[in-house]
């Protein structure tokens, strides 16, 4: 098994590129309080 870590930006990047292999997990940590603050803020999805 291998741990890559990314930026958000990077894995959004990533993403809509394409270039997430088909095993590819995504675990994305982050605190709801923030949203008051960005309301564009969401899941990587």
């Amino acid at each position: 098994m291998n741990v890559t870590i990314y930026f958000r930006a990077e894995a959004e990047t990533l993403i809509a590129n394409g270039d997430f292999s088909k095993n590819t997990m995504v675990i994305s940590f982050y605190d709801p309080a923030i949203k008051h603050i960005d309301k564009s803020y969401t899941h990587v999805d």
